[in-house]
């Protein structure tokens, strides 16, 4: 993000720097009694995008926001309904969002989804993901290993459709 610089801490209360602008104070959407556990930022438009995991310490989520560059105001917020958020892909309009068994196209421009796919945790495999891979109209979505036990996976996926192609 060029010229763009943003800090948010677990509480939420968010910083961003704009080119040599003022500094621009904003509150990233948490439950009570969560904190932010892990974030990443993207660019969207000119918009930052943010992709977070929040945590109670018993349990957790994620979300993806929307910020309007200049303001940094919230155009949308959507649920992901797992924990262990990985980075996520852009990729024009699109990103490619993972999280323990869970894989997901979002339409950055609505915020919604295109398709998503749930409940992919099987005998301890899906829990965290490397950044997903695009090529022609596949995504990939490789695991990162937990264990030198347990050998890695690859869901592949047609990247229209979000039609399980194979679970390698």
């Amino acid at each position: 993000m060029r010229n763009y610089r943003y800090k948010v801490t677990g509480d939420g209360q968010g910083v961003g720097r704009i080119a040599s602008s003022d500094s621009v104070i904003f509150k990233v959407p948490l439950d009570t009694g969560f904190y932010i556990q892990r974030m990443y930022y993207k660019e969207f438009d000119g918009d930052l995008i943010l992709i977070y995991e929040v945590s109670d310490n018993e349990m957790g989520a994620g979300k993806v926001v929307r910020l309007a560059r200049n303001t940094l105001r919230m155009k949308w917020q959507q649920h992901i309904p797992a924990f262990s958020i990985g980075q996520g892909l852009v990729e024009g309009n699109m990103v490619y969002i993972t999280a323990i068994g869970f894989v997901a196209k979002r339409d950055l421009s609505l915020g919604s989804f295109v398709w998503k796919h749930d409940d992919l945790y099987k005998d301890f495999h899906f829990n965290y993901f490397e950044l997903p891979r695009i090529e022609s109209d596949t995504v990939f979505f490789k695991e990162i290993p937990q264990s030198e036990d347990i050998s890695t996976k690859t869901i592949k996926a047609q990247k229209n459709t979000g039609e399980i192609l194979s679970f390698d």
